[in-house]
């Protein structure tokens, strides 16, 4: 991932649970708008919006339809990141993933 001010681009790979590769190119921005995805699994665009300093939301869509959101939060010492998926996978299976990083 490399952020140039509010403009993000990013890769992704990795392997899913049943053992195929996955992966996605975007670029995306904090202006609300909707983003393309290219190479997606889950959804083929996405939304950012920085609500405040701490906290952000990202929304994602496949077909026009909400299937994702996420929301990332950061402490305001900045030593604790927490980020929350709620919404379904490609399968249509209900998610609800909550993960917490700390800074040492």
């Amino acid at each position: 991932m490399v952020q140039d001010g509010d403009v993000i681009r990013a890769t992704s790979k990795g392997i899913d649970a049943y053992g195929q590769p996955v992966g996605a190119v975007w670029t995306i921005t904090y202006d609300e708008r909707e983003h393309r995805i290219e190479g997606g699994t889950d959804g083929d665009s996405q939304r950012l919006v920085r609500l405040d300093r701490w906290t952000t939301e990202a929304t994602l869509t496949r077909g026009g339809r909400v299937i994702q959101t996420a929301r990332r939060e950061v402490s305001r010492d900045g030593k604790t990141m927490t980020l929350t998926f709620t919404g379904s996978n490609v399968r249509g299976q209900p998610i609800h993933n909550v993960m917490v990083f700390d800074r040492r």
